[in-house]
């Protein structure tokens, strides 16, 4: 990019930066997905007369709940309920593994976009 304007090829300079700032962003989103598969996260979204809770781990919902009044136990114990299924659910993926792999990357990838588009608030990164 450097030497393209340099030697007044501004229009392949600018070409150079555009791709050189898309190969950034590309990099940035990938290690942002790879966090995002590595973690588990506590989703607290409100509905009408209280608030539903998910428990996402590696990119899979495996708890949901709806609670009316939202207190420190329960969501102690909502996430008991989750990790023990968390813990089944591997066991059964590993027995399952590769089925419909397509589907499975599709739907990780609308449970990230849904997550990045929550207000901060609203999630809780275990």
């Amino acid at each position: 990019m450097n030497e393209a304007a340099a030697a007044c090829r501004f229009e392949t300079a600018g070409k150079y930066r555009d791709i050189i700032q898309g190969l950034k962003n590309v990099s940035y989103r990938l290690n942002l997905y790879a966090d995002f598969l590595a973690r588990d996260f506590l989703l607290k979204l409100p509905i009408p007369g209280g608030v539903k809770l998910f428990y996402v781990s590696k990119g899979d919902i495996l708890h949901k709940e709806r609670c009316y009044a939202l207190a420190e136990s329960d969501i102690n114990a909502f996430l008991d309920k989750a990790r023990a299924k968390g813990k089944a659910f591997a066991d059964l993926n590993s027995l399952n593994s590769r089925m419909d792999e397509k589907a499975g990357i599709d739907f990780k990838d609308i449970i990230f976009s849904e997550i990045s588009s929550l207000p901060e608030d609203h999630v809780l990164a275990l």
